[in-house]
């Protein structure tokens, strides 16, 4: 019942993973602000144009367009977070390298 009613349930032990959650929804509304400001800011932008008769309808469709596929690439940049330690893996026994005591920092430093 306490799933059923909650917002957000944490279904692991490992409370390290409750910070990551924390700052990945931390990072998700500071994208949104970004995609808004920029949508509110694109459509300013066609309508000042619009009343000094500088944009005609094709181009106010085009910046649409223009504007939702920026914010759509802009919103999906949450996404490339953590990798997941079986695809770091996989990528170091192809190269070729020790798996017995790689973590996620020691591939950063290494620039992988």
């Amino acid at each position: 019942m306490a799933m059923e009613m909650s917002d957000v349930t944490f279904m692991d032990s490992n409370l390290s993973h409750l910070i990551f959650c924390l700052e990945l929804g931390q990072k998700v509304i500071l994208t949104i602000r970004e995609n808004i400001a920029l949508s509110v800011a694109s459509k300013v932008v066609v309508v000042l144009l619009t009343f000094y008769h500088r944009m005609t309808l094709l181009w106010a469709i085009a910046s649409d367009v223009g504007v939702m596929l920026l914010v759509t690439m802009n919103g999906m940049k949450p996404l490339r977070g953590r990798r997941k330690e079986g695809q770091v893996l996989i990528r170091h026994q192809r190269r070729g390298l020790r798996t017995d005591t790689v973590t996620y920092n020691q591939l950063e430093s290494d620039g992988v």
